[in-house]
């Protein structure tokens, strides 16, 4: 293999690696405080229920 064709070959590997860029983590972030939030919400809504009933 060639030193040109290796070059290349490095450089398309790099490419194929994603990068964790700062929205990707924001993304991540939002998506983890969306299910916390729905998961508080139906916990306080299961407990409002037996309150109501008891």
């Amino acid at each position: 293999m060639s030193r040109t064709q290796k070059k290349v070959k490095e450089s398309i590997e790099e490419d194929l690696v994603p990068e964790n860029t700062w929205e990707d983590r924001l993304f991540a972030i939002g998506c983890i405080t969306v299910i916390i939030l729905i998961i508080s919400l139906v916990i306080i809504g299961i407990y409002t229920v037996f309150d109501w009933i008891l």
